[in-house]
């Protein structure tokens, strides 16, 4: 009798199912499906299966490393940075508009909090120089009569 394929009749597969499947996957078998994923649900099943097979990324120092825990370690880098080059390339149009607007938006919010702090610094060093009564410039005594 022929040997049924679990999950295409639909099912989800058992963690041990997919082991038997999926279990003579190589980390180079994992790179080479990594490198071949078409959208970000591909690249999480690929981090996936390298996770049951190979246990997650080793968290030593890189000198430290076995080179099985180096490769695993570039895989997961290697899926990261797949997985981010997809949902850039996923995105509709609204999406990157709203996207770029909240970059704009972050920017602009970044040079007013850089004018504010060197405004307040100007002041503070003209309060400074007022109490010690050293001469104050023009400009000086501007901020200390705006700021007041």
């Amino acid at each position: 009798m022929a040997k049924v394929i679990p999950a295409l009749d639909g099912r989800v597969l058992s963690r041990d199912e997919e082991l038997e499947l999926f279990g003579f996957l190589t980390l180079p078998n994992l790179v080479a499906l990594a490198r071949s994923c078409a959208t970000v649900e591909e690249t999480h099943q690929v981090g996936r299966l390298a996770s049951m097979l190979y246990g997650p990324p080793s968290m030593k120092p890189p000198a430290r490393r076995t080179p099985l825990e180096v490769e695993r370690v570039e895989l997961k880098d290697l899926i990261l940075a797949t997985r981010r080059s997809l949902t850039a390339q996923e995105r509709t149009v609204e999406e990157r508009q709203a996207t770029a607007l909240a970059r704009e938006t972050e920017s602009h919010n970044t040079g007013l909090r850089r004018q504010q702090h060197r405004r307040a610094a100007a002041v503070e060093g003209a309060l400074e120089r007022r109490r010690r009564g050293d001469y104050l410039t023009p400009y000086e005594k501007e901020l200390l009569t705006r700021g007041a």
